[in-house]
Protein backbone atom coordinates (compact mmCIF):
# COMPACT_ATOMS: atom_id res chain seq x y z
CA UNK A 1 0.00 0.00 0.00
CA UNK A 2 3.00 2.28 0.39
CA UNK A 3 3.40 2.39 -3.36
CA UNK A 4 0.13 4.31 -3.67
CA UNK A 5 1.82 7.40 -2.26
CA UNK A 6 4.16 7.58 -5.26
CA UNK A 7 1.59 6.80 -7.96
CA UNK A 8 0.63 10.47 -8.17
CA UNK A 9 4.21 11.46 -8.98
CA UNK A 10 4.49 8.71 -11.56
CA UNK A 11 1.32 9.77 -13.33
CA UNK A 12 2.53 13.39 -13.37
CA UNK A 13 5.89 12.23 -14.73
CA UNK A 14 4.20 10.20 -17.45
CA UNK A 15 1.94 13.13 -18.34
CA UNK A 16 5.02 15.10 -19.36
CA UNK A 17 5.58 12.63 -22.18
CA UNK A 18 1.99 12.65 -23.40
CA UNK A 19 3.14 12.67 -27.03
CA UNK A 20 4.81 9.26 -26.60
CA UNK A 21 1.75 7.87 -24.86
CA UNK A 22 -0.54 9.16 -27.62
CA UNK A 23 1.74 7.73 -30.30
CA UNK A 24 1.58 4.34 -28.61
CA UNK A 25 -2.18 4.53 -28.99
CA UNK A 26 -2.51 6.12 -32.43
CA UNK A 27 0.10 4.08 -34.33
CA UNK A 28 -1.44 0.68 -33.48
CA UNK A 29 -4.89 1.97 -34.44
CA UNK A 30 -3.58 3.17 -37.81
CA UNK A 31 -1.66 -0.06 -38.47
CA UNK A 32 -4.54 -2.32 -37.48
CA UNK A 33 -6.92 -0.32 -39.67
CA UNK A 34 -4.62 -0.37 -42.71
CA UNK A 35 -3.93 -4.09 -42.40
CA UNK A 36 -7.59 -4.89 -41.88
CA UNK A 37 -8.48 -3.07 -45.11
CA UNK A 38 -5.71 -4.89 -46.97
CA UNK A 39 -6.64 -8.30 -45.56
CA UNK A 40 -10.42 -7.84 -45.47
CA UNK A 41 -11.18 -10.13 -48.39
CA UNK A 42 -8.74 -12.92 -47.48
CA UNK A 43 -9.75 -15.91 -45.38
CA UNK A 44 -7.85 -18.88 -43.96
CA UNK A 45 -8.50 -22.50 -44.89
CA UNK A 46 -10.98 -22.74 -42.01
CA UNK A 47 -12.91 -19.69 -43.19
CA UNK A 48 -11.67 -17.19 -40.55
CA UNK A 49 -10.72 -13.80 -42.01
CA UNK A 50 -7.01 -12.96 -41.86
CA UNK A 51 -7.63 -9.58 -40.29
CA UNK A 52 -8.89 -11.32 -37.12
CA UNK A 53 -5.51 -12.94 -36.66
CA UNK A 54 -3.74 -9.73 -37.61
CA UNK A 55 -5.65 -7.71 -35.01
CA UNK A 56 -4.85 -10.28 -32.32
CA UNK A 57 -1.18 -10.23 -33.23
CA UNK A 58 -1.00 -6.43 -33.32
CA UNK A 59 -2.73 -6.02 -29.96
CA UNK A 60 -0.28 -8.46 -28.37
CA UNK A 61 2.80 -7.07 -30.11
CA UNK A 62 2.14 -3.53 -28.97
CA UNK A 63 2.16 -4.76 -25.37
CA UNK A 64 5.90 -5.13 -25.72
CA UNK A 65 6.28 -1.35 -25.64
CA UNK A 66 5.31 -1.30 -21.96
CA UNK A 67 8.87 -2.19 -21.06
CA UNK A 68 10.24 0.63 -23.17
CA UNK A 69 8.25 3.19 -21.17
CA UNK A 70 9.52 1.71 -17.90
CA UNK A 71 13.08 1.46 -19.20
CA UNK A 72 13.12 5.09 -20.28
CA UNK A 73 11.59 6.46 -17.08
CA UNK A 74 13.77 4.43 -14.71
CA UNK A 75 16.94 5.12 -16.67
CA UNK A 76 16.18 8.82 -17.02
CA UNK A 77 14.97 9.41 -13.46
CA UNK A 78 17.15 7.09 -11.40
CA UNK A 79 20.39 6.82 -13.38
CA UNK A 80 20.82 9.78 -15.72
CA UNK A 81 19.54 13.36 -15.94
CA UNK A 82 17.10 13.54 -13.03
CA UNK A 83 19.10 11.36 -10.65
CA UNK A 84 20.13 14.12 -8.25
CA UNK A 85 16.63 15.61 -8.21
CA UNK A 86 14.99 12.29 -7.44
CA UNK A 87 17.47 11.36 -4.71
CA UNK A 88 16.94 14.67 -2.91
CA UNK A 89 13.16 14.30 -2.78
CA UNK A 90 11.69 13.11 0.52
CA UNK A 91 10.14 9.89 -0.71
CA UNK A 92 11.27 6.32 -1.21
CA UNK A 93 12.99 5.85 -4.56
CA UNK A 94 12.31 2.10 -4.59
CA UNK A 95 8.60 2.74 -4.24
CA UNK A 96 8.83 5.30 -7.04
CA UNK A 97 10.54 2.74 -9.29
CA UNK A 98 7.88 0.18 -8.41
CA UNK A 99 5.11 2.66 -9.19
CA UNK A 100 6.78 3.33 -12.56
CA UNK A 101 6.55 -0.39 -13.27
CA UNK A 102 2.92 -0.55 -12.13
CA UNK A 103 1.61 2.66 -13.74
CA UNK A 104 3.96 3.20 -16.64
CA UNK A 105 4.31 -0.32 -17.78
CA UNK A 106 1.51 -2.54 -16.68
CA UNK A 107 -1.27 0.00 -16.13
CA UNK A 108 -0.88 1.97 -19.34
CA UNK A 109 -0.12 -1.09 -21.43
CA UNK A 110 -3.17 -3.00 -20.23
CA UNK A 111 -5.32 0.09 -20.78
CA UNK A 112 -3.84 0.39 -24.27
CA UNK A 113 -4.62 -3.27 -25.00
CA UNK A 114 -8.20 -2.93 -23.82
CA UNK A 115 -8.68 0.23 -25.89
CA UNK A 116 -7.32 -1.57 -28.95
CA UNK A 117 -9.68 -4.48 -28.32
CA UNK A 118 -12.63 -2.10 -28.01
CA UNK A 119 -11.59 -0.30 -31.21
CA UNK A 120 -11.19 -3.51 -33.20
CA UNK A 121 -14.50 -4.91 -31.99
CA UNK A 122 -16.70 -1.87 -32.52
CA UNK A 123 -15.02 -0.27 -35.54
CA UNK A 124 -13.58 -3.22 -37.45
CA UNK A 125 -16.08 -5.86 -36.34
CA UNK A 126 -13.56 -8.31 -34.91
CA UNK A 127 -15.10 -10.69 -32.41
CA UNK A 128 -13.07 -11.33 -29.25
CA UNK A 129 -14.29 -14.63 -27.87
CA UNK A 130 -13.21 -14.28 -24.24
CA UNK A 131 -12.38 -10.80 -23.00
CA UNK A 132 -11.12 -11.93 -19.59
CA UNK A 133 -8.68 -14.39 -21.15
CA UNK A 134 -7.39 -11.75 -23.58
CA UNK A 135 -6.89 -9.20 -20.81
CA UNK A 136 -5.00 -11.87 -18.85
CA UNK A 137 -2.73 -12.56 -21.84
CA UNK A 138 -2.24 -8.81 -22.39
CA UNK A 139 -1.25 -8.45 -18.74
CA UNK A 140 1.25 -11.30 -19.01
CA UNK A 141 2.79 -9.80 -22.16
CA UNK A 142 3.13 -6.40 -20.48
CA UNK A 143 4.76 -7.90 -17.39
CA UNK A 144 7.13 -9.99 -19.51
CA UNK A 145 8.12 -6.89 -21.46
CA UNK A 146 8.73 -4.95 -18.25
CA UNK A 147 10.93 -7.69 -16.80
CA UNK A 148 13.03 -8.03 -19.96
CA UNK A 149 13.51 -4.28 -20.32
CA UNK A 150 14.42 -3.91 -16.64
CA UNK A 151 17.05 -6.61 -17.06
CA UNK A 152 18.48 -4.62 -19.96
CA UNK A 153 18.32 -1.38 -17.97
CA UNK A 154 20.12 -2.76 -14.94
CA UNK A 155 22.68 -4.83 -16.83
CA UNK A 156 23.94 -2.20 -19.29
CA UNK A 157 26.03 0.46 -17.60
CA UNK A 158 26.78 2.83 -20.45
CA UNK A 159 24.54 3.25 -23.47
CA UNK A 160 26.18 5.00 -26.40
CA UNK A 161 25.71 4.78 -30.11
CA UNK A 162 28.65 5.09 -32.44
CA UNK A 163 28.84 6.34 -35.96
CA UNK A 164 32.11 4.91 -37.27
Amino acid sequence: MRVLSTVKFTVLRMARNYIVLLLLLVIPIILITIFSFILSESVTETGVPYHYQNALTMVLVFQLFAGVIVMYLIDHDLFKENRMRIYTLPFNQRMYAFSIMICGGAGYSILLGVLLMIYTQFVLGIIWANWAWMIYIISLMAILSIIVCLIFTFSVKNIKSRND
